[in-house]
């Protein structure tokens, strides 16, 4: 009488864990992308909210609020917010600074000029991520984007 061997074999073994292999690199790749986007709509949620408590500020305090930047950071009159690590923040419609006036919350250039056009903020993020925050014309309104 035979009896029945119990257990896996060695090439089933080697299926199964290269299987796991190919998920886990899988999972691994997507956990990275999610991390990234993660960190730049944090980036992105800093800027609007910098941006909108300096509009608020100006019309509370009827003070104008200047603010101004760098590839991480933005601050206003001089109180900075820290831009997460490995996000980029980027402006070609704004010379060095922005402000918004009293008693109304208009958005100046940092001579005291009012800017019209309004501009645009630019996130950029590891793995081609990267999203927007807006200004928009005089009223200074903040809007949130995605690239």
């Amino acid at each position: 009488m035979k009896t029945l061997a119990r257990g896996f074999t060695l090439i089933e073994m080697l299926i199964v864990l290269a299987i796991m292999g190919i998920l886990l690199a899988i999972g691994v790749f997507n956990f990275q992308n999610f991390t990234a986007q993660q960190r730049v709509n944090e980036a992105q949620q800093v800027i609007a909210q910098t941006l909108n408590r300096a509009r608020a500020e100006a019309r509370k305090n009827s003070t104008n609020q200047l603010l101004t930047w760098t590839t991480t950071s933005i601050s206003i009159n001089g109180v900075a917010a820290k831009i997460p690590n490995g996000v980029t923040l980027a402006t070609s419609d704004f010379s060095t600074g922005l402000g918004y006036s009293a008693p109304y919350g208009r958005t100046i250039r940092t001579n005291g000029a009012i800017l019209n056009s309004g501009g645009i903020f630019t996130l950029t993020g590891t793995m081609g991520k990267g999203a927007r925050v807006k200004v928009v014309g005089v009223t200074g309104k903040v809007i949130r984007d995605v690239l």
